[in-house]
């Protein structure tokens, strides 16, 4: 995750274009129903791609912020490189989409600092000597109200979004993906997407300032306030099923090796890093 101003900061929650993100021929997506019921079955394909978006959905989100919560107690944290554990793995090579499962749990974060533990997907570019990204995946902040969201961030919005209409609790399973759409003259629209209601739900499509493949993340993200140290307890997190696209409209391929070549987390004091399957069934945890 990006670090985060103080500012609080909080978007109209109607309205949001950059949610859409659709093909330019495409026909807008109808919102996703308010309260639709948990999934019955995992999806038998990857989101749509292209310019027929099927029984697709667009979400709009709960809350957005780039900062602060409205209460005074915590902002969110600033860049501290000695707070974040990145338990996981990164492509070497590009991809244009990934997709997977997430299992939720009910970390320790600690209410009322900067603590956060995020499970999520990224794709990323470097441009200009910065880097650029979407993530989406679940996360429990400490500055929120130590319960679990499906989120999203971005660096073209530089915002966090969640979506409190998919309620989640420790031992749920999500599933999400990341894939790239139109490319224009100012970059991809990259799209994340989490299945719900036995289909597609739109959850976020910015425009990222690089093409439409692109270095693939999978981690378990770890970040202990440094202001009050020590760490917190994180339950074994499962990943499962994680596949990748090589080229839009390619098939997914599983992201195991050697097939996928990657570059996993270091190793860091306190966490373990479990692969059953290197590298799309894994695991981390507190240890």
């Amino acid at each position: 995750m990006a670090p985060r101003t103080a500012a609080l900061f909080t978007l109209p929650l109607l309205g949001l274009g950059w949610l859409v993100g659709a093909h330019p021929t495409a026909p807008a997506l109808p919102d996703c129903p308010a309260h639709a019921a948990r999934p019955d079955r995992a999806p038998e394909s990857g989101p749509p791609t292209g310019p027929h978006p099927g029984n697709a959905c667009r979400a709009v989100p709960t809350e957005v912020r780039d900062g602060a919560p409205s209460t005074p107690a915590v902002s969110p944290p600033t860049e501290d490189a000695t707070g974040y554990r990145h338990l996981g793995a990164m492509t070497d090579g590009t991809y244009s989409a990934v997709t997977g499962g997430l299992t939720v749990r009910d970390p320790g974060v600690r209410q009322g600092t900067h603590d956060f533990l995020a499970t999520r997907f990224m794709a990323r570019g470097d441009v200009s000597g910065s880097t650029r990204w979407l993530e989406a995946g679940w996360s429990e902040n400490g500055w929120k109200d130590g319960a679990q969201h499906v989120y999203t961030y971005d660096t073209t919005t530089m915002t966090w979004s969640w979506y409190g209409q998919y309620e989640i609790h420790d031992g749920d399973r999500i599933h999400l993906a990341l894939g790239s759409g139109a490319t224009g003259r100012d970059g991809t629209t990259w799209r994340a997407w989490l299945w719900w209601g036995d289909r597609w739900n739109l959850l976020a499509a910015p425009t990222l300032p690089f093409g439409p493949r692109t270095q693939i993340e999978q981690y378990v993200e770890v970040y202990v306030d440094p202001a009050r140290g020590g760490s917190y307890p994180v339950p074994a997190v499962d990943v499962d099923d994680v596949t990748v696209q090589p080229r839009p409209g390619d098939g997914f391929t599983p992201w195991r090796d050697p097939a996928v070549p990657t570059t996993t987390s270091p190793p860091y004091y306190g966490y373990c890093v479990d692969w059953r399957i290197r590298w799309s069934d894994w695991s981390a945890r507190s240890c």
